[in-house]
């Protein structure tokens, strides 16, 4: 019984060695990656998550993803959070920082054609809703 397990995990691995091997080697869709736009004001304690779910499902998938980080100016340690893992995940990251909402709104109409998936992060002030934000 553990060694048909073993053998089920042993194949699920090679399969997907395979497909790693064979889209890098081949270059699929290399023009086409998907891109994701997390936008993150005061996101410190949610973004390091966010960020390292995509780069596990870049791996899952064997499909380079494009992300970019715009922050709309944290007073936390996001932006921190966000360069020390663009540095040590395998992600193809871009950091932009808005000094504002509205220029956060202006990347994202630049973003608006090319972009697949948009996430808002944001951490609601003690005492304010996020309306008001």
């Amino acid at each position: 019984m553990v060694g048909e397990l073993a053998a089920i995990f042993a194949a699920y691995g090679l399969g997907v060695c395979l497909v790693h091997h064979y889209r890098d080697r081949l270059q699929w869709e290399a023009g086409c990656a998907p891109h994701a736009v997390l936008v993150t004001k005061n996101a410190g304690s949610v973004l390091e998550w966010h960020l390292r779910m995509l780069a596990f499902a870049q791996w899952v998938k064997a499909r380079r993803m494009r992300i970019t980080v715009v922050d709309e100016g944290s007073a936390d340690d996001t932006l921190h959070i966000a360069e020390r893992l663009i540095g040590r995940l395998p992600l193809c990251c871009e950091l932009i920082q808005a000094r504002s909402s509205e220029e956060a709104r202006q990347w994202l109409e630049r973003f608006a054609g090319d972009a697949n998936e948009v996430r808002i992060l944001r951490e609601p002030v003690a005492g304010r809703t996020e309306r008001e934000i």
